[in-house]
Parts: C-alpha cells; structure tokens; sequence
C-alpha cells in the first residue's frame, strides 16, 4: 500500500452542526437540470461493488483493499484480515456487500491516491449505501463508516461519523490542514458550535432493514481568489446542509488513506468516488438509480434463456420503453369442490407435472377438502387433503382412492387425514439420488393435531404418504398458509418457504441437503419495496430460466374486506426478490374474485399438451360464498410474465454481459407498424445491428445485417434493443 504510516486519532469529542443555505454557485448546485447516467460515470474515478470481490472494481491507480492493525496504520497488508468483516454475496444494494459484525481496532483501507486531490479549486463526490439501527446496533464510541486524511480525523480530512450519545446523530465533517482551521490549538470542547466544521442530521433515516444513500460534495477546496469552498451532506438523495468556509488541504496523496468501517457494526455497498461535485439532481438520480451507476461487472449468461422480470441485466430504458408486470388471459374452471368432503373452503392447490404410467403426461394436482358453515360460523367436517389427475391439465378427475374414511365410506379421493391436513404441500423430488420411497414429498403443519412446526412426509407413488420423522423439521414461523418446497439443481439443495410474521402476513426461506435439517430461517428480501402482507408464495424455478425463481404471492387486504389478490416477484439467489405490485389476477377477472380470501393464486406452473407457447397457472374463486368453490386456468405467453414494452420509440441497453454461442432469438410481439432491431456493441468499440423484427414469435432467430457473432462470443458486449411499438419479454443465445 502506498502510503505511509501515520497517527490517526478517532474522534473524541461531540460534534454539532452548522446547518446553512447553499448560495448561488452555477457548476454546483443548478437543481433544475437533467441528470444523465453517462455523464455521471463520466466523472467517476473509484468504484467499490463489494460483489463478488472487495477490492475496487474500477480504479486509477491501485484498487485493492488493505487491513491495518489500527487506524494509526502501523502494520498494512492487502485483503480482508478483520475480524467480524466479511463479503456477503447478494442481499445488497445492488449485489454483494460488506458486513461488519464487531467492534474492531483493525481498520480497512483503500490508497489514498485513489481521491483525486489537486492543489487548486480541488472538487469531488464521494457516495455510499449503509444499512443499520445506528442506536441498536453500534458498541458505545464514536463510529466512521468513511473517513479520508494524511493525518489525523481534525488534520485535512473529510469523514462522516455516528455521534456517541444516543439518539444518534450523522455528520459530515469538512477540517482544513489543523494549523489552518485551528491555528491557535483550543481545545474541541471550547470551540462555538457555529464555528465548528461539521454538517449535521439529527434523526437520520438509518433502518436495519433498508439501506440509506449517504454522499457528500466538496467544491473549490484550496480555493483560488474569488472562489469559495464549499462541502455539503445529503442523505436517500436530499440535501441536509451545507459548510461554506475556505478549506486547505496540504496532502501527500501517496500518504493518504481512504479508511471504511471505523468501530461501524453495519453493511456497506457500493462505494464511489467522483472527480467533481455533483449536482443536487445528479445526487437524487444516484439515489433513485435502480440499477448501480458504476461500472457494473460482467454478467455471464453463456446460453442461459434470460427475462425482463427484474433490473439485473438492464442498464438503462430510454423513450417510451418501460417495464409493465402482465395478467394471464382467464380460461375454463377446471374443477368444483362439490363432494361432501370438500366444500367452499377447499384450499391450498398445489399442481405439478408428472409422468403416466404409459409414458405420456400425467398432472397431479393437492388441495384441502374443507367447508364453512357461515350461519353457524364454524366448519362442518375434519380438514382432508383431496387428489385430482389429469392429462391436458384442463379436464380433471377425482379418482376414488379407497385410502381414508369419510361418512362412512372410503369411496373418495381423500389421500391424506391427520397431522398436516391444513396446508398439505407436496412436490415431484427431482434430486439425482432421491431414492425410490421418497419419489414425492410434502410439507405439512403440524398444529392443532401436533406440536407446532412444519413435519416432512414422503411417498412412491403420490397417493400413499407417510410421516419422515416424528418431530417438525422446522419450528421457526408461522405456518398457517400454503408452505412449500422443492429441490433447486442450481445449488444442489432442497428450498423451503413458509410462513411468518414481522408486524406483516410475510414468507421466510431456508435451505436443506436433506430435506430434514434445514438451516435457521430468513426473511425474504423485497429492497425498497414497501412490506405488505403476503398470505401464499408460490415460489418455484421457472421452468424455461431455473436460476431465475418467480413466485405469485397472494396479498391480503385486511382492511379491505379481507379481499387477497396474486401478485408477482422473482429472484436470482432465492432470498432477495424483486416485487411487483400490480396484481397479476385482479378481482375483475371472472367470477367471484371480490370476496373474502376469494382469488388465491395455486401452487402450479404447467406447460399443457399441444400448447408449447403458453403457460398455465390457476387461481381460485368464491371461497366462502357458495355451496362449493371453484378452480380457473389463465393464460400465460412463454416469459410472459413482464414485458418491455414501447407505445412508441425506446429502447432498453443491457449492463456487459458475456454469452457462449453464435445465434441469438428472441421473444417479441410488435404491432403493426413496429419492429424491434438489436444491437451489439463490442468491447473493442465495434457494433453490429440486426435486420428490424415484425412479427409475434416466441423464438424468432435475430438476423444480423453484418457481423458474426461467434468472433466475440466469451467477450464482455452490450445489447441495445430499440423497440418501436413492440413488446419484448426474453432473449437467449444458442451453439
């Protein structure tokens, strides 16, 4: 590490504000104009991801990352070597992050020489997302997410800090050289508070459970004549106040340190430095950004199917071009609980593909058999689970099974009575080494027959079940709802999602190697979506993209008469999703949808026979209100499940990505008039366009006009797509 060793004290006293207006200054502070991500990255010079490495991702000198046994910097070696510090893949601002546990004396650093300092009307940006209760989680002391000096935290630098006393406050702090500021030596103490260099924010917008912009700008530090220095704070992109008075910096920056996590227990993500102060509009656009405004690293994608249902791979929409959540097309009921076990109260379907016994389709579909007497207020037989089959998955029948006893007779199609019965959730194992006695599985809860928790089961053939162990293989939650399981190849374990409360109906998950220990449950992560409740989740892998999970988890209106309503969200690491929410079967869709938990998305996402372009899910209707309830099929287009759409000009440009192979498709539909045209823009600063695409094709082959795409195949590209009334929804690239 280039710099050398020098005493840095940490801060020892309390600190208030000097909150003041911003004056007139035209290359700072014209809040009216346009802010533009280009010529933001443009003034970019350090990049910190914390993706997948913790050293900077963009750099002008020297990127990586250094522990120092004190923040006096005594001994320095490159890497993480702090106790409590560690890289956390996913569940940060954008991606990755770096968590701090504890209380440290070591300290990490990057080089100085990575602010851009200049002896003259020196200028610059620093940002940062933070994420912390700073009242529960910090140990007592002072504590410095981010503090840049040569010498000391009074002595030329700039940092910002959490205040020791409870309620915390945030600071920035802006010292000129100390014989400057403090040329006399009094002591901190003795200081007037309006004389002293420091913004304040009391009762900052910091949360355990969303993370918080945090950046400051200074213009004109060793300010030449006329010219006035000027630092500024501002938190989730708003201005807190300004300090105006002239700052002298006298550094060295080869002797500089640019120190991260002070005595800070917290997360950190997405550290940037810029060569300029940033305009007020420009810290808002960094703030909003949904999508990182630094130099992204390159997503590999080789020949993976990849869907517009999220932010990962889009860069930036321009135009007319915007993201828009789709509803499936109603179809036929495809089934009524009409039998004297079942009733207008059955629930919790769950449906999935299987193979017949001759080797063709076969659709098994679970549900609760329950009914409720709304004179009486309570329900008139035991809760059962109920089995249908089909092979189109539209006409369904209910095989008498002669398993379980019901009034007397056992000619019903009752697979399962007793402990799970509520919320009976089964699925096809597809783990490689599932043995054959354990083909099925379920998830059941256990209350009121048993203790609380959820209790596995297995079974060969799907019709006869059997507990897997005594006690509940998972205890933490809630429970009462539809909670599920599968296994995910991606990560070659099983995935469970259940449920729980935190003042909100919501959905925690969890992961086994054996379906039986299974690690300490989470909630899930929606980013700065707003918590709702959440009732059924219906998570599973798509089946054309499995590293992508989408779910359709209901929500419920308890102050709106109780209505539920299936949304859409999905996710890339199955804990952090990206929320929709617009409801995706609203209560218009036919019939009967408006009333009491009346329209619960089931637990199925089916490819039916002769039908190769569309996707079946089935949502619920006239729960409560009939004799009996009802089960809809709708419609969905293949990826259909967000679309890039344009009503006129726009265009969507992908982050670097790298892809195998030398063919490329499409899913697209256009109106008439439309088209949508491809491009690829190469490392080497070569593009290549494609003919324009009219037309209405799930795989429609992309043409290109010149170029071959096999040259830069493995090499980072980006993708424009310029989209003219169109509607764009996935895109893969094929050997």
């Amino acid at each position: 590490m280039p710099f050398r060793s020098c005493p840095v004290m940490l801060l020892p006293v309390l600190i208030s504000a000097l909150m003041t207006a911003i004056p007139g200054h035209a290359d700072s502070s014209e809040s009216d104009g346009a802010a533009d991500r280009q010529t933001i990255r443009d003034a970019l010079t350090f990049h910190a991801a914390f993706d997948t490495t913790a050293d900077a991702t963009h750099f002008q000198r020297d990127g990586t990352i250094y522990t120092a046994e004190s923040t006096g910097r005594e001994s320095i070696k490159p890497g993480i070597h702090v106790p409590g510090v560690r890289l956390v893949e996913g569940d940060g601002k954008y991606g990755g992050h770096l968590r701090f546990t504890e209380k440290t004396k070591s300290v990490l650093a990057f080089a100085g020489s990575e602010m851009p300092y200049a002896e003259r009307d020196w200028s610059g940006s620093v940002s940062m997302w933070l994420r912390l209760d700073p009242d529960e989680d910090l140990e007592p002391g002072f504590c410095d997410p981010f503090q840049v000096t040569q010498k000391a935290w009074n002595d030329a630098a700039f940092f910002v800090d959490f205040d020791k006393e409870l309620p915390r406050d945030f600071r920035l702090g802006a010292f000129s050289d100390l014989g400057h500021w403090n040329p006399d030596g009094v002591a901190w103490s003795e200081f007037p508070e309006s004389e002293r260099p420091t913004v304040t924010a009391t009762d900052p917008p910091f949360a355990g459970d969303r993370w918080t912009h945090v950046a400051f700008t200074f213009e004109n530090v060793n300010p030449s004549e006329g010219k006035t220095s000027v630092a500024t704070l501002y938190l989730n992109g708003e201005p807190v106040g300004s300090l105006q008075e002239p700052l002298r910096f006298r550094w060295d920056p080869d002797q500089v340190a640019i120190m991260i996590g002070i005595n800070y227990i917290g997360d950190l993500d997405d550290l940037m430095i810029f060569s300029r102060a940033l305009r007020p509009a420009e810290v808002a656009f960094v703030h909003a950004s949904p999508s990182p405004i630094g130099f992204p690293r390159v997503a590999d994608i080789g020949t993976r199917r990849e869907l517009f249902v999220d932010r990962y791979l889009i860069e930036e929409l321009s135009g007319e071009a915007k993201q828009v959540v789709q509803q499936p097309e109603p179809r036929e009921v495809v089934l009524v609980t009409d039998a004297p076990w079942e009733g207008n109260t059955s629930a919790y379907y769950t449906i999935f593909e299987d193979e017949s016994d001759d080797g063709g389709y076969r659709f098994r579909m679970y549900y609760r058999g329950s009914h409720y007497d709304t004179e009486k207020k309570k329900g008139t037989h035991r809760e059962v689970v109920c089995y249908a089959e089909s092979h189109d998955g539209i006409h369904w029948r209910k095989p008498e099974l002669g398993l379980v006893e019901f009034d007397g007779s056992t000619a019903n199609n009752i697979v399962w009575d007793g402990i799970g019965s509520h919320c009976f959730t089964p699925f096809l194992d597809t783990h490689p080494d599932c043995p054959p006695e354990s083909r099925y599985k379920a998830l059941g809860r256990g209350r009121p027959l048993a203790k609380k928790g959820l209790y596995a089961f297995r079974s060969a053939d799907g019709i006869r079940w059997e507990p897997m162990s005594d006690e509940p293989v998972i205890v933490d939650g809630a429970f009462d709802s539809q909670n599920l399981a599968f296994y995910d190849p991606t990560i070659e374990k099983y995935r469970a999602y259940h449920r729980d409360f935190r003042g909100v109906r919501d959905i925690k998950w969890q992961v086994s190697d054996d379906f039986l220990n299974w690690t300490q449950p989470e909630f899930l992560d929606y980013g700065d979506t707003p918590l709702e409740h959440l009732y059924t989740n219906a998570i599973r892998p798509e089946p054309n993209a499995p590293h992508l999970l989408i779910g359709f988890p209901t929500r419920y209106l308890p102050d709106d008469g109780s209505r539920v309503e299936p949304t859409f969200m999905s996710s890339r690491d199955g804990r952090r999703f990206h929320r929709w929410l617009e409801p995706v079967i609203p209560e218009s869709a036919p019939h009967d949808r408006s009333g009491n938990r009346s329209n619960y998305m089931a637990h199925g996402l089916l490819t039916l026979p002769d039908r190769p372009d569309e996707l079946s899910v089935y949502a619920t209707e006239a729960y409560y209100t009939g004799p009996d309830s009802r089960l809809r099929r709708f419609r969905y287009r293949v990826d259909g499940y967000v679309a890039v759409e344009s009503s006129g000009e726009g265009q969507l440009e992908t982050r670097p990505l790298r892809f195998d192979g030398d063919s490329m498709t499409i899913n697209a539909k256009v109106s008439d008039g439309g088209s949508v045209v491809v491009e690829m823009m190469a490392a080497n600063g070569t593009t290549i366009r494609s003919e324009p695409f009219v037309g209405d094709e799930i795989d429609a082959t992309v043409n290109w006009e010149s170029g071959d795409l096999a040259a830069v195949a493995g090499q980072p590209v980006r993708l424009r797509f310029r989209i003219r009334d169109a509607s764009l929804f996935a895109f893969q690239f094929h050997p």
